[in-house]
């Protein structure tokens, strides 16, 4: 009995979902998963290294080579592959949709080479740009980081790619439960390198977590046509990123803030990533099957919009009114003191009524 359970549930997992619901489920699932790792990590970053300087140093190494995978990959795969690739699946031209995904595969790693190769070699020059309130010490401390977590990075496209086609079949859990992995990654890296290498352990553990995880064709063309849209507003939100480590650098402490404002970020971004990515992950492929089809296509969008809205609202207004309750259960470690508390809680106030505006 326990083994037919088991079986089951595995099977339920790993097969192919039919309709939006059971796919935003599964992805759910394995959100709910890589949450409370992703969770776990932060926890663990702040009970060995405190809301201190140092932690934002290693927090803000990961903005630039964030930005150019957001920018180059992720703009690319949420916007324009799944529905090219899927569109080509769709009329069984299978060799002609895998060769699109190798030609951009090969492309986005070009592109990212080029360009990380370029923040390697020059890593300080432009970290002084975008955070010149940071020390000297703290500059090359975060270029060193920095350098590691690009290599990451490039793993990660290879993975992303992969997960890309599986959702385009309309297989959720391999997608999800990859990042669950890189959180496992860098728990490893944090617990067995930290005695030893303080401050770049999760930074090797990142890599630990990655490895876990022809351009004129025409399928190739339309992808890169479809996706600048997509990728102006991923550049304009990540400019924003880059701008918040600059103002933050010329705070006082600017590390200890940074820490302060990226663990509010995240936390208030929690209801839009567990329930509105959930549901647009899993509703995307059907509305790019759909996309000739409008009544078909408005139905699927609308239906998914609700759902969204009817979850995301409730359990935002429930983290606003216990935003100190729930700062304390999640970061209450011996080195999150109060002095971290107290401005964690109103500038994680301010986010989630900007984030309920904003979506």
């Amino acid at each position: 009995m326990p083994y037919r359970f088991f079986k089951n549930g595995v099977n339920l997992l790993l097969k192919r979902q039919t309709n939006i619901l059971s796919a935003a489920f599964i992805i759910m699932i394995t959100v709910i998963f890589s949450q409370v790792l992703g969770l776990f990590r932060q926890r663990l970053l702040v009970s060995i290294f405190g809301a201190s300087d140092t932690l934002g140093v290693y927090l803000a190494s990961a903005r630039l080579p964030d930005f150019l995978f957001q920018l180059i990959i992720a703009g690319a795969l949420s916007s324009a592959f799944i529905p090219v690739f899927s569109e080509y699946v769709g009329k069984g031209k299978i060799q002609e949709a895998n060769r699109i995904g190798s030609n951009l595969l090969m492309l986005g790693l070009i592109i990212f080479l080029l360009l990380a190769t370029v923040l390697f070699l020059f890593a300080q020059f432009f970290l002084s740009l975008i955070a010149p309130g940071f020390s000297q010490e703290q500059i090359q401390l975060m270029a060193s980081l920095m350098r590691i977590i690009i290599f990451g990075e490039i793993l990660f496209i290879l993975g992303s790619f992969l997960a890309a086609v599986l959702q385009s079949y309309n297989h959720f859990f391999i997608p999800g439960i990859a990042a669950a992995f890189y959180n496992l990654g860098v728990i490893f890296g944090i617990v067995v390198f930290s005695p030893t290498v303080g401050i770049f352990a999760p930074a090797y553990g990142v890599i630990f977590g990655a490895f876990v995880f022809r351009f004129r064709t025409s399928g190739v063309l339309e992808v890169l046509r479809l996706m600048w849209p997509r990728t102006l507003s991923i550049a304009v939100f990540q400019v924003g990123t880059l701008a918040t480590v600059t103002l933050i650098s010329f705070l006082s402490s600017p590390g200890r803030n940074y820490v302060i404002f990226d663990y509010a970020q995240t936390l208030a971004f929690a209801p839009i990533v567990l329930f509105g990515q959930t549901i647009a992950q899993a509703a995307f492929p059907v509305l790019s099957r759909q996309r000739e089809r409008i009544e078909e296509f408005k139905q699927v969008f609308i239906t998914s919009f609700n759902q969204m809205l009817y979850l995301v609202l409730p359990v935002s207004i429930l983290l606003l009114v216990l935003r100190i309750p729930i700062v304390r259960l999640a970061y209450g470690a011996s080195q999150f003191d109060w002095q971290a508390t107290v401005p964690f809680t109103i500038l994680r106030r301010h986010l989630l009524l900007a984030q309920l505006q904003q979506d």
